[in-house]
């Protein structure tokens, strides 16, 4: 159901842009670069944001004063008669606070994205070679009580 004169969504832009290089030697839209990009959005997302809620809620129950406290800040900010603008969050440093704990305790994200190494590199006796991919585990400090005394 493409329609080229009115696409729909990302997706419909994707497939238009696969179709420009269809008699491409090499081309990057390809159904797999495709699927891999929407679910890249989706993970990255819609997935993120409905498990911060989704847990952030459970530890709410869990913390009532924390609760309250954030309601009074958003009703402050905010107040009854609008709806939230992303000129907000400056003025709500305890709700940003509280997100990134959120996502903090329940480790949402345990490993950064792969980085290469552009150099050689000594890190704690072991040799890294330029070139090697390294993947970062976040969680690693994300308990470490030094970096967090106070979670």
């Amino acid at each position: 159901s493409l329609e080229p004169s009115c696409p729909r969504d990302f997706t419909d832009t994707l497939l238009m842009e696969m179709e420009k290089e269809k008699y491409s030697a090499e081309p990057i839209y390809t159904l797999d670069n495709i699927a891999v990009t929407v679910a890249d959005m989706f993970f990255a997302g819609t997935e993120t944001t409905s498990t911060t809620l989704r847990y952030g809620l459970l530890i709410l129950m869990k913390y009532p004063e924390v609760e309250e406290k954030l309601h009074e800040e958003i009703d402050r900010v905010i107040g009854p008669n609008r709806i939230p603008a992303i000129k907000d969050r400056l003025d709500m440093p305890y709700l940003d606070a509280v997100v990134h704990e959120i996502q903090r305790f329940i480790d949402l994200i345990p490993s950064n994205l792969p980085h290469e190494a552009t150099r050689d590199t000594v890190f704690r006796d072991y040799i890294i070679p330029k070139g090697t991919v390294v993947i970062p585990t976040l969680d690693s400090v994300l308990y470490d009580s030094q970096e967090f005394p106070e979670p």
